[in-house]
C-alpha cells in the first residue's frame, strides 16, 4: 500500500469515527487528491484535514480539493431536490417504496451531508415498478430496462432514477432455489419500512442483506470503491449491533454471505477505524483476506475505474474449478440472460455467443462499451478468482 493510500483511508477513519492518525511527513496531496477521487470520498477527505494539514497543501492541488467539493455540494442538493419530488409522487399515489443506499445510509454518517450521492435507488413492489417509473419521469424522457430486468431507469433532468422491484446482486450466479429463497426474504421489505430523516428505509436486517449483496455484485463484477466501505462501516457502527448481528447470522449463514460479511467488516475494522468494539464478531476471519481485499478495493477504484476490468466475470467465476472453465460457465450463463431465446431454444446457445459480440461490436461503436482486453485480463484473473473463492459467496454448511 503507497503513503498516500494509507494517509486516504487514516483520513476517512477521522472523519467518520474520529482515528487519532497522524499524517506522514512530505505527504503527496497531489496523489491523495487524485486517489479520493477515484474513490468518490473526496468530500470526506477534506472536511477531515486540520487547518495545519490545509497550509501544507500546494495551491493548485487546494483549488482541485474546493472544485471538486462544490461541484458534489451543487450535485447532492439537486438529488435531495429531486428525492423529495419523488416520494412526494409516490405518496400522493400510495404507492410504497424505499430509498436503497444514497441518503438512507447516509444516515448513519457523523454528517449525512458528506456522503456523496451519485443517482437515486428506488424500490417498489414489482406491480408498481412500470407505472412508478412513468408517474416521476419528466416530460419527454425515455424510459430505460435493464437485461436483468431487475430495474428501470428514468432521468429527471440531469439526475438518474433507478426504479428497482428487487435488491441489486439477487441477479448474481446462484442456484435457482437459493435466488427464490432470498426474493422470498423481501417480498414483505417494504411493509417494514422505517423512515430515518426523510428517507424511507429498509428494516435494519432487510437494509444489511441488500447493501450485502449489492458489495458482493460489485465486487464480483468491475470492483467495489472505498465509498461503499465506508457506508457498511457507518452501518456497522450505527445500526448493526451485536443483537442484531445475532438475528442476521442464521441468514447469512443459510445463503453463504457470512464469510462475505465478516471479510468486508474487518477490512473496515483493520483500514477504516471502524472501532473493534462494533464488530466484535468480525475479528474472527482471516486478516490476510482483509488485506487482500483492500488491495483490490486500491487498485480498481471506484467501480473499476482506475482499471479496465470489463470481461473479467468471465475468468473468474467462484464456483468454477479453473479460469477455461470458468469462461464456459459465464458465456452460458450470459447467453441465456442476454439473448432470450436462448432460454425458450437452447440449441442457440451454439450461436448465440456471436450474436452477443457483434451487439458488443456495435456498442463498442458508439463508445457504450469498453475495449474488451480478455488475453490481458486472463494473465491477471487467477489471484482475483483465487479470492472469490475464498469469500465462498453462496456456499453453504449444507452444499
Amino acid at each position: 500500500m503507497k503513503t498516500h493510500q494509507k494517509a486516504l483511508l487514516d483520513l476517512l477513519g477521522r472523519a467518520l469515527f474520529g482515528a487519532h492518525v497522524q499524517l506522514p511527513e512530505n505527504l503527496d496531496f497531489k496523489a491523495l487528491y487524485k486517489e479520493s477521487n477515484e474513490q468518490t470520498v473526496t468530500v470526506l477527505v477534506f472536511d477531515a484535514l486540520t487547518q495545519d494539514e490545509l497550509k501544507l497543501i500546494d495551491k493548485t492541488t487546494l483549488d482541485s480539493f474546493k472544485t471538486r467539493v462544490a461541484y458534489h455540494t451543487v450535485v447532492s442538493s439537486q438529488l435531495s431536490y429531486e428525492q423529495g419530488e419523488v416520494l412526494k409522487i409516490m405518496r400522493e399515489n400510495a404507492i410504497p417504496c424505499a430509498i436503497l443506499k444514497g441518503s438512507s445510509v447516509a444516515q448513519n454518517y457523523p454528517n449525512p451531508d458528506l456522503r456523496v450521492m451519485g443517482d437515486i435507488d428506488l424500490l417498489v413492489p414489482s406491480q408498481f415498478q412500470e407505472k412508478t417509473a412513468e408517474l416521476i419521469k419528466n416530460e419527454g424522457t425515455k424510459i430505460s430496462k435493464t437485461t436483468n430486468q431487475y430495474h428501470i431507469s428514468v432521468k429527471r433532468g440531469n439526475i438518474e432514477i433507478e426504479v428497482h422491484d428487487k435488491p441489486n446482486g439477487l441477479g448474481l450466479p446462484m442456484e435457482e432455489i437459493t435466488k427464490k429463497k432470498l426474493g422470498e426474504i423481501f417480498k414483505n421489505a417494504l411493509e417494514k419500512v422505517q423512515i430515518k430523516g426523510e428517507s424511507p428505509t429498509l428494516s435494519t436486517q432487510h437494509q444489511a442483506l441488500s447493501l450485502l449483496l449489492h458489495k458482493l455484485s460489485h465486487f464480483l463484477n468491475e470492483g467495489i470503491g472505498l465509498r461503499q466501505l465506508c457506508d457498511w462501516a457507518c452501518f456497522v457502527k450505527e445500526v448493526l449491533n451485536e443483537e442484531e448481528f445475532e438475528k442476521l447470522k442464521p441468514t447469512l449463514e443459510e445463503f453463504g454471505l457470512l464469510q462475505f460479511a465478516g471479510a468486508v467488516t474487518r477490512v473496515c475494522c483493520d483500514f477504516l477505524h471502524l472501532p473493534k468494539e462494533c464488530a466484535k464478531w468480525a475479528l474472527e476471519f482471516d486478516k490476510d483476506l482483509s488485506a487482500e481485499i483492500i488491495e483490490q478495493i486500491l487498485t480498481h477504484g471506484n467501480f473499476g475505474c482506475k482499471e479496465n476490468t470489463y470481461g473479467q466475470r468471465l475468468f473468474t467465476d467462484s464456483t468454477s474449478k479453473n479460469r477455461l472453465m470458468s469462461a464456459v460457465k459465464v458465456l452460458t450463463r450470459t447467453c441465456k440472460e442476454r439473448w432470450s431465446p436462448c432460454r425458450k431454444y437452447p440449441v442457440l446457445l451454439i450461436i448465440a455467443p456471436f450474436v452477443l459480440f457483434f451487439k458488443y461490436l456495435d456498442m463498442r461503436r458508439k463508445n457504450l462499451r469498453p475495449k474488451l482486453e480478455l488475453a490481458k485480463i486472463y494473465k491477471k484473473s487467477k489471484p482475483k478468482q483465487e479470492l472469490y473463492k475464498s469469500l465462498k459467496p453462496f456456499i453453504t454448511k449444507k452444499q
